[in-house]
């Protein structure tokens, strides 16, 4: 099990930075202004979001991968698309400083590779993208996907592409405009590193420090389940002290 557990690598965060060029469509970013801004406002407004770019939390799931149910818990601090601690109890702890990370675990530590260095510069882009904040700056092209129903709720759906990036692809509550599902490509150590799509559902969305956010997400891969995540304790700092992000 705890053979297992290493092998999602960092809770699916370490998926490859793909070199997608844009989509030839139109961008519809004026179309689905309304409702971007409004998925900005509800979790507590662009002016705040932009200040309190710093994350704190606990969390606690089940890792599906593998063929078997694994459970574990630990702590995440994360500065907005730029540096992440995820220290996974008794597992492994990875730090990434910005431009050079580390894994810890059995007592040895190790250099993060280029390609995995990569890969949480992704993830961390991934994670800034479902903000909403970047979209209708320059470089960012959004396109109009087919709306569906998430959880029961409408939803309008959307693709966003940067050239070099990976594209994600966001539905948003017609209500509220929070993000309900994310969809993007990554890497899977499962197989044997080939490219699989990961489609992760949000739910239970709570106001910490002024920002909602949701703390319950369950994430599958190629239609099966991968990983159930709870987060508690959860904080938005304006920075996360620079120590969180030294070498282990």
């Amino acid at each position: 099990m705890l053979r297992s557990l290493r092998g999602m690598v960092w809770l699916g965060l370490l998926g490859c930075c793909l070199g997608m060029s844009p989509s030839a469509f139109a961008d519809d970013y004026e179309a689905l202004k309304p409702v971007i801004e409004r998925g900005i406002t509800s979790a507590g407004g662009r002016e705040l979001l932009t200040k309190h770019a710093g994350t704190t939390l606990r969390f606690s799931g089940v890792y599906h991968g593998g063929g078997s149910a694994a459970m574990f818990s630990g702590r995440l601090a994360r500065q907005r698309g730029k540096k992440m601690r995820v220290d996974v109890e008794n597992v492994y702890l990875m730090v990434f400083d910005g431009e050079r990370g580390w894994m810890s675990a059995n007592g040895n530590t190790l250099e993060l590779d280029k390609d995995q260095a990569d890969g949480v510069k992704g993830d961390l882009y991934v994670e800034h993208v479902a903000t909403l904040l970047p979209l209708g700056t320059p470089g960012y092209r959004v396109t109009k996907l087919p709306e569906a129903i998430v959880d029961g709720q409408p939803t309008v759906a959307l693709r966003v592409e940067k050239e070099g990036q990976r594209t994600v692809d966001l539905w948003l509550s017609k209500e509220s405009g929070l993000v309900l599902k994310r969809v993007n490509q990554v890497r899977s150590t499962e197989r044997g590193g080939a490219l699989v799509n990961e489609e992760t559902l949000y739910s239970q969305f709570q106001t910490h420090t002024g920002v909602k956010t949701p703390t319950r997400s369950v994430s599958s891969r190629e239609g099966e389940k991968y990983i159930e995540l709870d987060v508690t304790d959860v904080q938005h700092p304006e920075q996360v002290a620079d120590n969180e992000f030294q070498k282990p």
